[in-house]
């Protein structure tokens, strides 16, 4: 389960912009601006409770991610999701209305 500070917590990276490093087999996590707790695991990323830490639901498939790098952005604002190599489909994933990310 994700907790502040554990060796998979994404947000002591940088201030402005965290990689994520979602990978397959990667595990990794972070609270959003909004309190939000957002991780990926099994290559998927996953909207979690912020109090039970409990999945809520999925934010990307591990077919939509397919191997492109997640960085955190503003302190949490936002993610930016983009291919490894230069690419162009990049996507910015923002809070739905009610704050939550999963689809």
């Amino acid at each position: 389960l994700p907790e502040r500070g554990d060796e998979n917590s994404a947000e002591e990276e940088q201030d402005a912009v965290a990689l994520a490093a979602t990978r397959v087999g990667k595990v990794c996590w972070w609270h959003m601006a909004s309190g939000a707790v957002l991780g990926q695991h099994d290559g998927m990323l996953l909207e979690y409770d912020q109090v039970t830490l409990a999945p809520l639901g999925v934010v990307m498939t591990a077919e939509e991610l397919n191997d492109r790098d997640v960085f955190l952005v503003g302190e949490g604002a936002a993610l930016v999701v983009h291919p490894p190599q230069n690419g162009s489909d990049i996507e910015v994933i923002h809070p739905n209305p009610d704050g939550s990310y999963a689809r």
